[in-house]
């Protein structure tokens, strides 16, 4: 199953270096994926990493025995 989910805020904007990070242009997110990290990690949640990949950038997120990717591409 697919989901897909359009967000447009000026809450999470280009950030300073991260021009430098990403493979392709305009492929941003890492403001989003910070801010998703700190939410998990309020719920309790503690293995939760993100890094940048050619389609955007990658937040995985530890439950158990499940695995929970998130992709966010800008």
């Amino acid at each position: 199953m697919e989901s897909f989910v359009h967000i447009r805020s000026e809450k999470f904007p280009v950030l300073p270096g991260e021009e430098e990070e990403i493979f392709n242009e305009g492929m941003y997110g890492k403001a989003l994926c910070q801010y998703l990290q700190k939410k998990y990690q309020i719920l309790g949640y503690k293995k939760i990493t993100y890094c940048c990949e050619d389609w955007g950038w990658l937040l995985e997120i530890g439950i158990a025995k499940i695995r929970l990717a998130i992709g966010v591409c800008g």
